[in-house]
Parts: C-alpha cells; sequence; structure tokens
C-alpha cells in the first residue's frame, strides 16, 4: 500500500490509513496538534496491517522516539490524542526529572 506524505509544519506525515477510513483527516489532525508547540523536526508515521486490521503509529522527534499499536477499537482520533499526549507528558517529566 502506498503511503502519503504531508509536511504541516514542523511534522512529516506518512499516512497508510486507507482513505475509506472515515476518520483519516481526523487522525492526521489529533496528531499534528498534540505535537504543536513542541521544537521539531518531527516524523509521524501509520503502517498499517494488510492480513489484520491493525496499525502502528509511531512517532519520532527531539528526545522523543514512541510507537504503538493500535487495534481497530483504538483507531479514533480521541484514542491516538490521549496516549500521544500521555506520552509527551511522560517525556517532558522524564527530561524535566535528569
Amino acid at each position: 500500500m502506498l503511503t502519503r506524505q504531508h509536511l504541516f509544519a514542523d511534522v512529516t506525515f506518512d499516512n497508510a490509513i486507507p482513505d475509506y477510513y472515515p476518520h483519516r483527516q481526523a487522525v492526521e489532525t489529533v496528531i499534528v496538534e498534540a505535537l504543536r508547540g513542541f521544537a521539531g523536526p518531527w516524523r509521524a508515521r501509520v503502517v498499517c496491517s494488510t492480513l489484520d486490521a491493525w496499525w502502528v503509529l509511531t512517532i519520532r522527534g527531539p528526545g522523543f522516539d514512541w510507537a504503538t499499536m493500535l487495534w481497530p477499537n483504538d483507531q479514533t482520533p480521541e484514542t491516538i490524542s490521549k496516549r500521544l499526549k500521555e506520552a509527551l507528558r511522560l517525556a517532558e517529566l522524564e527530561r524535566a526529572a535528569s
């Protein structure tokens, strides 16, 4: 499956979410919004299984390297936003403690 690459300010997004998925654009938006205010550059990537229904989301940026597996019930903008914001919050706490 081909991915589309988009550039949003300091975020490069490789998105393999199928075009028919109704929240494709909203997923991109919540990821870009979660990264807003953090110095970049950032790279976000969604890889979708061709055999099963899972996705893998990876986010890489300065001092941040994170991945999560998303099963179909997790593939919502709300769940993705919540997971990413929590990971960013924990990374900030770790940086502040070191």
